[in-house]
């Protein structure tokens, strides 16, 4: 039964590390979703970005038109402030010359802080462009990364499986019935036992029961949790005696 409860124990050492690749290239999509989502939060900045860079380039536009017609009306109100002919239309003109001004000042004013919202909206855009084209290329570095280390990934599972199907092979066909039925709650399904304390669960069994696994002569599974025990001095005296 030696044999069986080594073969075990390597078993489920080739398990473990099946599990751990299994989750490797579970990780490898999620790294790339998230540089994905990165992308696609910069993205959507940017058009918004362009959207209202747009839309204060045609504001910009209109108040350019506006700032024309008032200069026209500006100049007939001249005229008319010129042509006076009494102090009555004068003064009429007057106030026509200089509610156009004020409005023209006022719009002019409201151009300039628009044109420099312009001018930071372009550099943030382009900014963002930039920001954007470095990160296509770390995808595009990412994506065949993830590629190289998901076939490194796989060429080591197959290894393994390999190996396992070798080590099925020297098992009993009940002890293997054994071991899955184990496993398939309990992922570490072979664990040691040391100083009658189980490392699966770490509950205390019998002194008697603990000097009974280190004879390995048959399998002994936890009363708690039910895992198959395993006795690492035993193979270290065994590989001592041969010596």
């Amino acid at each position: 039964m030696r044999d069986q409860l080594e073969a075990l124990e390597e078993l489920s050492h080739i398990d473990a590390r099946l599990v751990e690749l299994g989750r490797e290239l579970d990780r490898i999509p999620g790294r790339m979703k998230d540089l994905d989502a990165e992308f696609e939060t910069l993205r959507n900045l940017l058009e918004r970005e362009r959207e209202l860079l747009k839309g204060a380039e045609e504001w910009d536009q209109q108040t350019e038109r506006e700032l024309r017609i008032q200069e026209e009306l500006l100049g007939k109100s001249r005229g008319k402030q010129a042509s006076a002919r009494n102090e009555r239309e004068l003064n009429a003109a007057q106030r026509e010359v200089e509610e156009i001004r004020k409005a023209m000042s006022e719009k002019e004013a409201e151009r300039v802080q628009v044109l420099d919202a312009i001018s930071e909206r372009r550099k943030s855009i382009a900014q963002h462009e930039a920001d954007i084209a470095e990160l296509e290329t770390q995808v595009g570095m990412a994506e065949a990364e993830a590629k190289q280390q998901g076939l490194g990934v796989e060429a080591e599972r197959a290894k393994w499986i390999e190996q396992r199907q070798q080590i099925e092979k020297k098992l009993r066909p009940r002890v293997l019935k054994l071991y899955e039925h184990v496993r398939s709650s309990r992922p570490n399904a072979v664990v040691e036992v040391l100083h009658e304390t189980c490392q699966g669960c770490n509950m205390q069994i019998p002194p008697q029961t603990y000097i009974e696994v280190q004879r390995m002569e048959k399998i002994y599974q936890c009363p708690y949790c039910s895992r198959i025990f395993y006795f690492a001095y035993a193979k270290k005296e065994a590989s001592q005696a041969c010596e």
